[in-house]
């Protein structure tokens, strides 16, 4: 008897976890599309292409810290399911939005993309991801040990 009234009590903490994952991970892909389509072509007219270019790299690289940090403390995920979430994030927007990016650039400015077959987009974007890898899981662990350093030296 007594166990199904733990089992019952730990199921809604579990799954306002859960839900706390989905929703942090929504904002962080909705922090990167408004990013790459909203604000980066606001700064591309306001201070130039390579500030622009500066600041929207900047913007990510935040929301992938503040993404881990807010899934290892808020959302109580251990390590893996961090990584996990943080890279499936990382490949929706540098896959995901950032083709949907190329393939809308690629009908506006048809000249610019000569040559270029459409379905190399995916193949291109695939092959960033892969190369962003690495960078994605160093932001995740600073993001993620913020905590336990905030933690363990009382700062």
């Amino acid at each position: 008897m007594t166990d199904r009234i733990d089992s019952a009590e730990t199921k809604p903490s579990e799954t306002k976890k859960l839900q706390a994952v989905f929703v942090f991970s929504g904002i962080a892909i909705l922090i990167f599309a408004l990013n790459l389509f909203a604000l980066q072509p606001v700064l591309i007219d306001l201070i130039g292409p390579r500030s622009a270019q500066f600041g929207y790299i900047l913007i990510r690289i935040a929301a992938l810290v503040w993404l881990a940090r807010a899934l290892a403390k808020n959302a109580k995920r251990n390590r893996f399911q961090v990584l996990s979430t943080v890279l499936l994030v990382g490949f929706i927007d540098q896959v995901v939005l950032k083709g949907i990016w190329v393939r809308h650039d690629m009908g506006v400015h048809p000249a610019d993309w000569e040559g270029i077959e459409r379905s190399s987009v995916f193949i291109t974007m695939a092959m960033g991801y892969l190369f962003f890898i690495p960078i994605v899981l160093i932001l995740a662990f600073v993001g993620m040990e913020s905590i336990r350093f905030r933690r363990d030296w009382k700062v």
